[in-house]
């Protein structure tokens, strides 16, 4: 059982060292920029026993195949995929108050996955997986195209400088793939609080025909009701700034 167990966090450790490699060959090929700088920090001895214990049951390793979701799942819900979910909190009640939806969360940091297994099991939710991965290379080569029902971004990094715009995660070619992955009136969930990032998403979106701007609907109506504040979102009411919630459906 020790060996097992120690086996589950190396293939997790395994996974960043493979990351590195895959992602110069990604960058080269698809003049890809990663939105994200890697922090290594160490794991609590909570996190690190769940990655010890729960991984395996609720995480997903990186491969270059399409998932098979139905089979992952048990069935045919519709699925929700959130890039960048920190520690977790606010995914693991949404997938406990959706027990008819199924979730991914995927997230490059280490310590909010372990945080995220730590919080699902003690929830004892069984619709929700987790990947250790920069989120583009996962959605490119592990989800099949017309998918996903929802994806959600809730604050992803603005990179307010000038010269690291570029590094934001919504670029043309990211919302052309994701456009392939969500089936038709498929939902892309942006929630910001920086308004210089709300005018480059418009922009963006602008650019790509096959979505449509939409008006909040009952779902994420009553999502916003009952949803769990994000660490960042806290800090964007503490700072008094204004929070601006970015719906799009795939219409073609």
């Amino acid at each position: 059982m020790k060996q097992s167990k120690l086996t589950n966090l190396n293939m997790v450790n395994n996974n960043l060292i493979i990351f590195e490699k895959f992602h110069k060959c990604f960058a080269k090929q698809f003049h890809y920029i990663r939105s994200f700088t890697c922090r290594h920090r160490r794991l609590t001895k909570a996190q690190q026993f769940a990655f010890e214990n729960y991984w395996q049951e609720i995480g997903i390793e990186f491969q270059e195949q399409q998932l098979d979701l139905i089979t992952l799942f048990g069935g045919t819900s519709p699925i929700i995929l959130e890039i960048g979910f920190g520690t977790g909190n606010s995914l693991v009640k949404m997938a406990k108050d959706n027990p008819n939806h199924n979730f991914i969360g995927i997230e490059v940091y280490k310590r909010g996955i372990g945080s995220c297994l730590l919080s699902a099991k003690k929830a004892g939710i069984t619709n929700l997986r987790l990947i250790y991965y920069d989120a583009v290379q996962v959605i490119y080569r592990m989800i099949p195209d017309n998918a996903l029902y929802v994806l959600q971004l809730f604050f992803p990094d603005p990179w307010h400088k000038v010269r690291h715009n570029k590094r934001r995660i919504i670029q043309k070619p990211f919302i052309e793939l994701i456009m392939k992955k969500l089936n038709l009136g498929g939902i892309l969930h942006i929630v910001t609080d920086c308004e210089a990032y709300v005018n480059h998403i418009i922009q963006i979106m602008n650019s790509v025909h096959g979505y449509s701007y939409c008006s909040l609907n009952n779902y994420f109506i009553n999502q916003h009701k009952t949803h769990l504040l994000t660490k960042f979102e806290q800090r964007a009411r503490i700072l008094n700034h204004n929070i601006c919630t970015l719906i799009f459906e795939r219409v073609r």
